[in-house]
Order: structure tokens, then C-alpha cells, then sequence
């Protein structure tokens, strides 16, 4: 195909938010949250996964409901299933209790 240019579960982009972002953060970029694959200093470019299962930090006090949308709370940069100040995640992958502090989610 002439027009195939990569499988899309990668995504090159450049940290400019002032601070580092560690292997593991979910990062936004636009209206959608993907998660850091290495360590990507302020300024420096790196790769973001666009697809999977993964373990990320949840509201606290919270449980969350599996197959429930998932929501990454912009300015506490944690998960619950409210819209309100939030950028879509994905969906829960798994059930999390009010005392877990992470929860499981598929991107997308």
C-alpha cells in the first residue's frame, strides 16, 4: 500500500509541558489521553501508546464500574466515570473499589 504509514498503537509527541513526563503518565494530547512509553523530558520528543490495557490512578474515595466510560480529571490528573472537567480515557477494563487507587482501562 502507498498509503500505509505505521499501525497507529504509537505516537511520536513532544513534551512541552514544562515538566517531565515519567514512563507510565497518562498524557493528554488534544481530546484524548494516551499513556508516556519512556520518560520524556520538558521539550524533548518520545513515544505515547494509543492502544491497551493500562494502570492508572484513580479518584479517590471512588469506585468505578467495569465497561463504564472512563474520564482523566484534568486538573488532578486521575480517573473517574465523571465527564465534568475531564477528557475521555477509554472504559474500564475492570471493576475498582473506593479504597483501590488505580483502576485498569482500556484506551480509546
Amino acid at each position: 500500500m502507498k498509503n500505509f504509514i505505521k499501525n497507529g498503537d504509537r505516537m511520536t509527541w513532544t513534551n512541552g509541558t514544562g515538566a517531565a513526563v515519567l514512563s507510565g503518565d497518562p498524557v493528554v494530547v488534544g481530546d484524548r489521553v494516551y499513556v508516556a512509553c519512556v520518560d520524556i523530558l520538558d521539550g524533548q520528543s518520545g513515544e505515547l501508546a494509543t492502544t491497551g490495557v493500562f494502570r492508572l490512578p484513580k479518584k479517590a474515595a471512588t469506585a468505578v464500574n467495569q465497561g463504564k466510560m472512563a474520564y482523566l480529571a484534568t486538573a488532578t490528573v486521575d480517573l473517574s466515570e465523571s465527564a465534568t472537567d475531564a477528557v475521555q480515557a477509554g472504559v474500564f477494563w475492570a471493576s475498582a473499589a473506593a479504597d483501590d487507587t488505580h483502576a485498569n482501562v482500556r484506551l480509546g
